[in-house]
């Protein structure tokens, strides 16, 4: 599915792929060290609402969210239930913590009126680190100062932040973050002026960094991040992911398979679950 006519349904940059991935097998590391294919529960539906360059047909993030989730829906003659994953967020919108036009939309998506009530998970953001480096002494700071960006003050969205368990790889590796600590690209709330509600709702496995040799930046090699499907199979079927955009994705994954295995749960008990 598209949000515009106009638009191709390709994923013109691996993102869309690498998080479908993430949803579907969480980490392909384990099931690829094991020699076992892991088994569906979940099926997946895909809506390009952030076109390429240059593509005709520009639209706003909040009407190409809402043309997506309507027409993903209107084409579903068997309504199957599902859970809608929004790993991206809108950096030019408020970080403050009060509500936008795109957050209200997605809180309105999610009440559905009473009678279509949805779940959305939505990304809290990624810390910016120019160039790829990463300053490991701002760690607690950058967590910090950088506040999760619209729409995941939405009140009734699934909001998800990122953590990691991923430890030094080899002896002699020094990681950014403690076992179990904030991914150090994570954003949080704490930098809201409004806190209206508390957020984000989980964490899930972002990845880590790894120490450079001066031990003042940071970078994230693949053997720290998630292993996923690559979008171009002819010349790479795995791909590395991480930050909130693949905790979001497993946060989908997880509600997904409760949602398959009580199908009669509504959007906000998963939630809760």
């Amino acid at each position: 599915h598209t949000a515009s006519d106009g638009w191709p349904t390709s994923d013109h940059n691996g993102h869309g792929t690498w998080m479908a991935g993430v949803t579907l097998y969480q980490d392909l590391a384990g099931p690829l060290r094991e020699g076992r294919v892991p088994p569906l529960r979940i099926a997946l539906e895909s809506c390009t609402v952030i076109p390429p360059d240059a593509t005709p047909g520009l639209l706003s993030p909040g009407v190409a969210i809402e043309r997506g989730v309507r027409g993903i829906e209107q084409d579903d003659a068997e309504e199957h239930p599902r859970v809608f994953c929004l790993a991206a967020s809108a950096p030019n919108d408020r970080r403050d913590g009060r509500q936008s036009s795109l957050s209200s939309l997605l809180d309105d998506l999610s009440f559905g009126n009473g009678s279509n009530p949805r779940l959305f998970c939505v990304a809290t953001g990624n810390v910016p680190t120019p160039g790829g480096q990463y300053r490991v002494r701002s760690y607690a700071s950058l967590n910090r100062d950088w506040p999760a960006e619209s729409p995941a003050q939405a009140f009734n969205v699934l909001t998800v932040g990122a953590y990691t368990n991923f430890g030094p790889p080899r002896a002699g590796v020094q990681v950014v973050a403690p076992d179990g600590d904030l991914c150090p690209t994570s954003r949080t709330t704490i930098g809201w002026r409004h806190h209206r509600a508390i957020k984000p709702d989980i964490v899930m496995e972002g990845g880590n960094h790894r120490k450079n040799l001066d031990g003042r930046t940071s970078v994230s090699p693949p053997e720290l991040r998630l292993i996923t499907t690559g979008h171009d199979v002819r010349t790479t079927i795995l791909a590395t992911t991480g930050q909130t955009s693949a905790a979001t994705a497993a946060a989908a994954g997880l509600a997904g398979r409760i949602l398959s295995a009580y199908p009669r749960l509504r959007p906000e008990t998963i939630r809760a679950l």
